[in-house]
């Protein structure tokens, strides 16, 4: 159970879903600041059968994701929209390891790094890192059973452990396959947490095969959230342009206010050519 400190009415959450896209993070959190990634131990990130990012206790697992810091209106603020008043989330405090943004990014109102490009320019500098990483490892003489993580993935720094608020769920616990809708933000999100520190390795080996499993078909007749939400398909279009790049994604940015799965309405707004051209 989440107790709130006593202090400066300030909290550190930890996001390992869809709020890593940072853009939807400042729409939901409009005075939040960036603190830097993390990892919460002895957890294991899944979809589970609401469709949703969950995390569930495994001392064999780890979940990679980004801190940020929330003022006491935007807890309330995300508590609805996480769904914690209809038993969808619970609030926990937990220890994550906590590495620092880079300085120019640390404790920056997210709202800010959005709106002036600033995180349009990390990613940015990120795929060209990778690219870099990637030509060094092709043209390498050490076999590649034998190549360190450091060309794959970049140095993982140690860090410090403190405890953040993670919003996650003991009700709905089996795995499932992910909404259609959410496939969207969970790639947008995933170009964010790359570029700010969570690693390659977690996003290839743990998100990307649970959100490319399909969703199972849904009625589409009169009357269903589906033909009413008239939501895009989120398929294998969506990560062929995450890959090309170049192009304008096919839903825009996905901006949901009031809950994974309780509010399906959308903000248009072009993703920037740069953002979308990274490769995971």
């Amino acid at each position: 159970m989440f107790s709130k400190p006593s202090g400066n009415g300030q909290t550190m959450y930890f996001a390992y879903g869809s709020n890593l896209q940072m853009k939807q993070m400042a729409k939901r959190c409009p005075e939040s600041r960036l603190i830097g990634s993390a990892t919460l131990h002895s957890y294991r990130w899944q979809i589970n059968e609401r469709g949703y990012a969950n995390v569930v206790a495994d001392s064999q697992s780890s979940v990679e994701g980004i801190c940020y810091l929330l003022s006491d209106k935007d807890e309330a603020r995300l508590d609805r929209s996480e769904g914690v008043h209809t038993g969808a989330y619970e609030k926990e405090e937990l220890h994550v390891e906590l590495v620092c943004a880079p300085v120019a990014f640390v404790g920056r109102d997210v709202e800010q790094i959005v709106n002036d490009g600033s995180l349009d320019t990390l990613c940015r500098n990120a795929e060209e890192q990778h690219r870099w990483g990637d030509n060094h490892r092709r043209s390498s003489s050490v076999p590649v059973e034998r190549r360190s993580r450091t060309i794959l993935d970049g140095p993982r720094k140690q860090g410090e452990f403190a405890k953040a608020l993670v919003y996650l769920s003991t009700s709905y616990t089996r795995d499932g396959p992910p909404r259609d809708e959410y496939i969207d933000r969970m790639n947008l999100g995933l170009i964010d947490a790359l570029a700010l520190g969570v690693s390659r390795r977690f996003v290839n080996n743990t998100i990307k095969p649970r959100i490319s499993i399909k969703p199972k078909q849904r009625p589409r007749g009169k009357g269903t959230i589906a033909a009413r939400s008239k939501q895009p398909k989120a398929t294998q279009e969506s990560e062929r342009r995450l890959t090309r790049g170049r192009r304008t994604h096919p839903a825009s940015r996905v901006d949901v206010i009031h809950g994974d799965g309780y509010d399906l309405s959308y903000v248009s707004g072009p993703v920037s050519q740069e953002r979308m051209s990274f490769e995971y």
